[in-house]
């Protein structure tokens, strides 16, 4: 078995491994194992506790008892008597029994209540589960949800959730375990095999046990008007610890003085008037800096906010002890993704938002830069030097993005809706970093809409040029070729509007590519040869080595192994001589392709064994299962069934650990090993 490469490949490509990917063990074999890195952090994202939870043991053990019979549940009740925190206190007591972690989706994040962007939903929930290629559309996205849930089973829970008809679309696996969380009455989802827990409000007592561990709230209890006031507070835990700590940190604040308040208003309307009250006094004790960082958190427009904003908007370094204190008196809650949320939100305030909108452009610019390194502006270092903002790295830039990805949605919105065009235009320019390497359809095309036409209305072809070629890459992946290529051509036609040669020939690249789709190979080729000639004439190095390599993977395809030989190598050697090793990667495992082609298999061997360790290094794990998958090939056309058997073992390894549950994939490779056999 060939166990290192040879001069066979061009430029005698040394296989000594770095260290960058930590999880991939390459031996005497190849490729051991693959898996990313961040698949070592297992899923827990349920929220978190409130220090204050209690009384809730035996519906603990009753959600514990019901568990072990049902793999989906259902706690059902009426709103905020603490039917998330008792699933959050449940899953967090449970983390033994589901390895393969938690997943909470808040169905009120995406959308309206009764109609939920389910598309969104299943993008977020796969993410956190590390699916390394989510899927376009929603059959696809539900197909994998299936065969990822199937694999690893976690531990769901959908909160929010009131129709039956979302749950067929968001419903995991037979081997997880569900937990819904709705208010509606448990009949609809019991066809569905659910299984009903009615979560109570709390009694009396149990309301009185809560304030016995607030700290100068006693008097509630022993106050005539003591039972009146528990009973207003219809029985949520929230609105009973939000009053007992006014009563605790206003002295002459009279249990009475807030049952008359309450009193006021009508009797359906008294329990969510007692959190208000509680809210409006918890506000009114802050001191000047807290209050007016919690009234720029509340009017920001965003759903969560991070540490670094709250400090910009404060204008200082950090604002944790603020944000603690907000934390305290129950105006900001943490969330799963370990930022914080305002209760409750108020409207956005223009003045704010304006604030807002450009940290979050200049923050996102920063990080699309960093994640793709081009030349820092001095506008950009000023940002880059600021501690009001996240340490960004070229690893955690692109998280970032995604991380914040809802509020830079948010606030492109809002930019695009007050005529804010050149902020529209950056946004999705920093945007489309993630895009190239997250599946994200619906947040996609609606912030390529909102640029296409910011860009038109501030008048600038290439700004236009630029949002059309982003739509057109977009809908390649949706697989509308034919819109597809008018987004193109009108890339193309903007970029010679503009004068701009490097977005011509970028839209003749995007041409290409629409044509390479369909296997239109002539056509291919010719849109990439024009790409190439402009590229050539620019003097652009690093793109004439990317069209040398996409112009010889389409004369492959139609059999002109010759000049793709020709071009590759050059390719080869560009890679090398400018110290690119992900270019390096992939023009190796298309030379070890057409290398497979003309039957020169040994030398296919050595590429591919080259290839593995180069895509391995900068962590391209789909590619590098495609080489493990061809180098199964090669091995099988010499006859070596366990040299096949070990690669392609290897590959469908690559594709689980992956999460890439697409199907045919497995389905290929699953074949291939049935006739070995």
């Amino acid at each position: 078995m060939h166990t290192s490469a040879s001069n066979d490949v061009p430029g005698h490509i040394e296989l000594n491994s770095s260290a960058a990917a930590q999880n991939t063990m390459i031996g005497h074999a190849g490729v051991v194992n693959i898996k990313p890195a961040d698949l070592d952090v297992i899923p827990r994202n349920f929220p978190p506790l409130s220090p204050l939870f209690t009384n809730r043991d035996s519906q603990l053990d009753e959600l514990h008892e019901a568990a072990n019979r049902h793999p989906m549940i259902l706690l059902q009740g009426a709103r905020q008597v603490g039917k998330t925190q008792l699933a959050a206190k449940w899953a967090s007591s449970v983390i033994d029994r589901f390895p393969h972690g938690t997943v909470y989706c808040d169905l009120n994040a995406y959308g309206p209540r009764n109609q939920p962007d389910l598309l969104r939903a299943l993008v977020f929930m796969l993410t956190i589960m590390k699916v390394h290629r989510v899927p376009n559309s929603i059959e696809e996205c539900r197909h994998t949800w299936l065969s990822v849930t199937r694999m690893h089973p976690p531990l769901v829970i959908l909160d929010n959730i009131n129709d039956p008809a979302v749950l067929k679309m968001l419903r995991p696996a037979e081997t997880a375990t569900l937990v819904m969380i709705g208010e509606l009455n448990a009949t609809r989802f019991r066809t569905e095999g659910a299984e009903p827990i009615h979560v109570t409000p709390f009694s009396i007592e149990h309301s009185k046990s809560l304030v016995s561990r607030t700290a100068g709230a006693e008097h509630w209890l022993t106050d005539p008007d003591g039972d009146a006031l528990f009973e207003a507070c219809d029985g949520r835990p929230r609105t009973v610890s939000l009053l007992a700590a006014c009563l605790a940190e206003k002295p002459d604040l009279t249990v009475t003085q807030l049952l008359d308040e309450i009193l006021r208003h009508p009797a359906s309307r008294r329990a969510d008037a007692a959190a208000a009250i509680a809210e409006r006094i918890r506000i009114e004790a802050l001191a000047p800096d807290q209050h007016e960082l919690f009234r720029l958190l509340s009017t920001s427009g965003v759903t969560e906010f991070s540490r670094e904003l709250a400090a910009h908007l404060a204008g200082t370094d950090s604002a944790d002890d603020i944000i603690e204190s907000l934390h305290a008196a129950s105006l900001v809650t943490a969330t799963a993704s370990e930022r914080w949320k305002v209760v409750p939100p108020a409207e956005a305030d223009p003045e704010v938002m304006t604030t807002v909108v450009d940290w979050y452009r200049r923050v996102a610019r920063i990080a699309s830069l960093i994640h793709t390194p081009g030349r820092l502006l001095v506008t950009d270092r000023q940002i880059i030097n600021s501690k009001s903002r996240p340490t960004l790295s070229k690893a955690t830039a692109l998280t970032w993005l995604e991380t914040e990805l809802s509020n830079l949605d948010i606030v492109q919105q809002y930019a695009y809706d007050r005529g804010w065009d050149e902020a529209v235009v950056s946004l999705e320019e920093s945007l489309w970093v993630l895009y190239l390497h997250r599946s994200l359809p619906s947040y996609r095309e609606r912030t390529t809409a909102r640029a296409i036409k910011a860009a038109q209305r501030l008048g600038d072809p290439a700004a236009q040029s630029r949002a059309h070629g982003m739509r057109s890459r977009h809908l390649v992946n949706l697989r509308d070729y034919d819109e597809a290529m008018a987004e193109a051509r009108t890339a193309r036609r903007l970029a010679r509007i503009a004068q701009n040669s490097e977005l011509e020939a970028s839209a003749f690249e995007m041409i290409a590519r629409v044509h390479a789709e369909q296997e239109q190979w002539d056509q291919a080729k010719q849109a990439y040869r024009h790409s190439l000639a402009i590229y050539l004439h620019l003097g652009d190095l690093r793109g004439i080595a990317v069209l040398k390599h996409q112009l010889a993977k389409a004369l492959i395809a139609g059999g002109e192994y010759n000049e793709a030989a020709e071009l590759l190598h050059a390719a080869l050697m560009s890679s090398i001589a400018n110290e690119r090793p992900r270019d390096l990667g992939n023009v190796l495992l298309d030379l070890g392709r057409l290398q497979q082609a003309r039957h020169e298999t040994h030398a296919a061997i050595d590429t591919y064994l080259a290839a593995n360790r180069k895509l391995a290094d900068t962590e391209q794990l789909v590619r590098l299962a495609q080489s493990l998958e061809n180098l199964g090939d090669c091995y099988r056309a010499t006859n070596n069934v366990q040299g096949a058997t070990e690669f392609w073992q290897h590959a469908m390894d690559a594709h689980r650990n992956l999460r890439n549950f697409t199907g045919a994939d497995l389905e290929r490779l699953q074949s291939k090993m049935a006739e070995l056999s």
